[in-house]
């Protein structure tokens, strides 16, 4: 095998253990979610403010905290914006275009892996 084919297989293997590394922290994530989800109706049900809660367990302190989740900035939600302070539509459409043909563009280069499509026979 040459060096090329050697590091090919050897970078197939790296990227097949990532997929199962990934589908188990998915899992992971997953059954952290429930549990999380579990723990916060068992205090709701004792009638606790759960953002009042202090756990102290495994040398740490576990408890309840707000997060701000901000939605991305679509166009869509920005034509709305646009729509509600300029009145002119032809304006919108304008800046619109104007904000849409003026993004920038990066590139890079990946080396992806494609599974190969399964015929009829198979």
């Amino acid at each position: 095998m040459t060096s090329v084919e050697e590091t090919i297989k050897k970078w197939l293997d790296v990227d097949n253990e990532l997929c199962e590394l990934q589908a188990q922290v998915k899992e992971l994530r997953e059954s952290k979610n429930e549990l999380e989800y579990t723990i916060s109706q068992e205090f709701a049900k004792k009638g606790n403010d759960i953002y009042n809660v202090n756990i102290s367990a495994q040398n740490s302190k576990l408890k309840f905290v707000k997060v701000k989740n901000v939605k991305p900035l679509t166009f869509n939600y920005l034509e709305t914006c646009l729509t509600e302070i300029i009145a002119n539509p032809e304006q919108v459409g304008a800046i619109m275009d104007y904000v849409k043909e003026n993004r920038e563009v990066s590139y890079s280069t990946d080396f992806k892996k494609f599974p190969n499509k399964k015929t009829k026979d198979e």
